[in-house]
């Protein structure tokens, strides 16, 4: 499954509210903390996504912005990875010694670099001398939702199974990225009023399973790094990479989208970004719907 694809969907279904099943349900129910995102909740905090755009707002025009290559995404990766290992020794001790809510912090942290390293060494192979490929990449680097969407997924498709594999992450995701910031800051919130701390909210179960998580996703990025090739992109694979979301996002919420993507499998074109930048060459742009052989 093509990455941005399984992103879209993971959104989707978070937003549907279906229910994992089996030992999933488990997991589901370990991770979610005592308390969903507050009605009222006021959110003293940056977000993580406000901080993300304020950072590459920086960087990408900074003269002191490192040139990307293949070398340096290498190098990168294996810091992340290295960072990711420290990560999991305090999270675990943390665990050890009660301290439930920094344990929780710091296993998503993990999650995180595991991600990171998984990013950057997959992209090697890209085009880095595009601008638009360098920045797609510097900000999924320095999201914490996509690196939390990279490390779970790639680690769910890489399952015997993958698509009953993939009900894990897609659940998961979403109360990882709403459990980071409360796991580590004190907050205002309404219905009522109130101070909250993350000993409140941080279950021990949660924190117990979320260290867990954070060493299968590590396990998994160290096996990958060590064991795969990164891959090698066309043309066509970079400029969907560097397209943006949201254009991307309307083009899979078009059915007749999907129409002509399914005629192209039944040719033998299965390449997703070819799908999508043939169907807005010669659908969107021209306003011709597709039409399938008789």
């Amino acid at each position: 499954m093509n990455f941005g694809m399984f992103s879209a969907f993971a959104r989707k279904r978070s937003r549907s509210g279906c229910k994992p099943k089996g030992w999933v349900a488990e997991w589901f129910k370990a991770l979610v903390l005592k308390t969903s995102e507050p009605k009222g909740s006021v959110g003293s905090n940056p977000t993580p996504s406000a901080i993300a755009q304020r950072r590459m707002e920086y960087q990408v025009s900074s003269p002191h912005t490192p040139k990307m290559t293949a070398d340096l995404l290498r190098s990168y990766s294996e810091a992340a990875l290295r960072n990711a290992e420290e990560l999991l020794v305090e999270a675990s001790l943390l665990r050890d010694h009660d301290h439930m809510a920094r344990a929780y912090f710091l296993a998503v942290a993990c999650i995180e670099e595991a991600g990171k390293a998984l990013l950057a060494f997959d992209a090697q192979h890209r085009n880095l001398s595009d601008p638009a490929v360098r920045t797609k990449l510097k900000a999924a680097m320095e999201s914490h939702a996509q690196k939390i969407n990279y490390a779970l997924s790639v680690w769910a498709l890489s399952s015997p199974d993958p698509s009953g594999a993939l009900t894990v992450p897609l659940d998961m995701i979403f109360h990882l990225k709403r459990g980071r910031e409360p796991s580590m800051y004190s907050d205002l919130c309404t219905d009522p009023d109130r101070a909250q701390t993350p000993r409140e909210i941080v279950r021990a179960n949660a924190a117990r399973d979320c260290v867990r998580l954070a060493e299968n996703c590590l396990g998994h990025a160290r096996r990958h790094l060590s064991e795969k090739t990164p891959a090698k992109f066309t043309s066509a694979q970079d400029r969907l990479f560097s397209m943006k979301s949201a254009k991307f996002q309307e083009t899979l919420n078009i059915e007749d989208f999907w129409w002509y993507y399914i005629s192209r499998m039944e040719a033998g074109q299965r390449d997703v970004a070819e799908a999508v930048l043939g169907y807005e060459r010669d659908h969107i742009k021209t306003g011709t719907p597709f039409r399938p052989a008789v």
